[in-house]
């Protein structure tokens, strides 16, 4: 299987997740923990994120060690039979990794899973997470009909939330100003509902997006940068915005 790049928003994830990763072991934690991006991913962000979606079963697993402290496990790699491939390279077995972190997703065997991975560079194989779409296959049917509309869908949508950090709790009435790259100069308005959410629908491209609240900012684990990012024909930019202040 062909290495491929992490995307711009993978580095930046796996970047805060190795800060949060860190601060813990220095505190003496034993299981890693990972922090999930905000808001909490849906399918028109994650066909266009992942790597690879796919209906697969788990048919053998083996634990990973950490090269660097071989006393402890890493993760679980677990061997794959793929049923269906709905993004990706056509393939029929292979093997995926979770990290032995909070955000694993451990697979049964046996079991029929709907996955949606990210390929992992530095282990040459695909990775997921719970912070992903992935689940059993039991339980997928509305997911799949989310993706057969994606794939089918002509425009795209701009959706987040505008939240306090002292609470996490939204805040209603902030103008929310998104502003199109590629094509140049569209601008469209939104403002924040009582929960803090704002909603746009947007033909797609490359946009960037602003608040004209004082002490708001993009948040650090924002799913889609406010500072750049790409709606894809279907699919859906999601962002987080904080309020530092009271």
């Amino acid at each position: 299987m062909p290495k491929k790049r992490l995307s711009r928003n993978a580095k930046r994830a796996d970047r805060w997740i190795q800060v949060l990763l860190l601060a813990h072991f220095i505190a003496g934690g034993v299981v890693a923990q990972a922090v999930c991006l905000e808001p909490t991913a849906k399918v028109c962000a994650e066909y266009a994120h992942r790597d690879l979606i796919a209906v697969v079963t788990a048919v053998s697993k083996r634990e990973v060690p950490d090269a660097q402290d071989p006393g402890e496990v890493m993760g679980t790699m677990f061997h794959v039979r793929v049923e269906r491939v709905l993004k990706g390279p056509a393939i029929k077995v292979d093997d995926i990794f979770t990290e032995n972190a909070s955000d694993r997703y451990p697979l049964e065997i046996g079991v029929r899973y709907l996955i949606f991975a990210s390929f992992n560079a530095n282990l040459n194989t695909w990775e997921v997470t719970n912070c992903s779409l992935s689940r059993p296959f039991a339980e997928a049917a509305q997911t799949m009909k989310e993706i057969e509309r994606v794939k089918t869908a002509k425009d795209g949508v701009i959706e987040g939330r505008v939240v306090k950090r002292s609470t996490w709790k939204g805040i209603a009435g902030v103008s929310v100003l998104v502003v199109s790259q590629i094509p140049p100069g569209m601008k469209s308005l939104a403002t924040t509902d009582r929960g803090g959410w704002f909603h746009l629908k947007v033909p797609p491209g490359d946009y960037v997006a602003s608040v004209d609240r004082a002490g708001v900012r993009p948040f650090d684990l924002s799913y889609d940068d406010p500072n750049g990012f790409r709606v894809p024909v279907g699919g859906c930019g999601l962002l987080q915005f904080v309020e530092e202040n009271e």
